[in-house]
């Protein structure tokens, strides 16, 4: 960002400080914030800008919304948890504020150790093997489908995590989707099909949602009954996923 002259008696406000007096938290440059000066904040001339980004096609000055990093800050800074309503790692023996389909053929069945068909499942849940998760019972549920729906979710730009475990010869598919309750469309975010190794992986999604919507997450059974197929430590984070990824390659300093 670079300052430029004339500014009308307001230089205290575009002082640069050095590292050792500010904190950044870690987080980059947040031209999106709602606390960032506009092209020409305290010109003497409103046609002169008084910053002008190094990155050419940034929008600087907005004073609509709280930046995703501006949501960040406040939760690094306050000390908050940044947990959401939607977040379950069902440690409590339910699926939280999520609810069983009624248009599926079965139901998710929260579970705890080895699941009880050999050759198939997780030995324990992702966090450290003692908890609580979610599995799709293979055996009996042969070709059929279950699903599991969050609470309406507003409009904003979201991180969508979940750690899965697909094991056995007969393993079928995973898929995370959003519905949007405007549109009646669905969008998929997140799927997995077949063997991925007996051992729990983890998905971290970006999702910009321009419209209230729901999270579905199902499961496909196989064929056969080596096919059961977990979850665990579903996260909804409002912002960005990783913010160094997102801005790699642009100087914004």
């Amino acid at each position: 960002m670079a300052i430029l002259d004339p500014v009308v008696n307001r230089s205290v406000n575009f002082l640069k400080y050095s590292v050792d007096y500010i904190d950044d938290l870690g987080l980059p440059y947040d031209y999106q914030s709602i606390m960032h000066y506009g092209f020409a904040f305290f010109a003497k001339d409103p046609y002169s800008p008084t910053l002008s980004p190094k990155y050419p096609y940034a929008y600087i000055g907005q004073r609509k919304y709280i930046s995703p990093i501006d949501v960040k800050k406040v939760q690094l800074l306050y000390g908050c948890g940044g947990h959401t309503k939607w977040d379950c790692n069902f440690e409590q023996q339910n699926i939280c504020s999520w609810k069983q389909n009624t248009d599926d053929d079965f139901d998710w069945k929260v579970f705890k150790g080895s699941t009880p068909t050999a050759f198939t499942g997780p030995s324990g849940d992702n966090t450290n093997g003692l908890g609580y998760y979610i599995f799709a019972e293979a055996n009996g549920h042969e070709n059929r489908v279950t699903r599991l729906t969050s609470q309406r979710i507003p409009t904003n730009l979201y991180c969508i995590k979940l750690s899965y475990h697909m094991a056995g010869y007969t393993v079928g598919m995973l898929t995370l989707r959003a519905q949007f309750f405007d549109r009646h469309q669905t969008e998929v975010l997140f799927s997995k099909r077949g063997i991925q190794g007996d051992e729990w992986h983890k998905s971290d999604v970006e999702f910009q949602a321009r419209s209230p919507f729901q999270l579905v997450l199902e499961a496909v059974i196989g064929s056969g009954r080596e096919g059961d197929i977990a979850v665990d430590d579903i996260r909804v984070e409002p912002g960005f996923c990783n913010y160094k990824r997102n801005f790699r390659g642009i100087d914004l300093l």
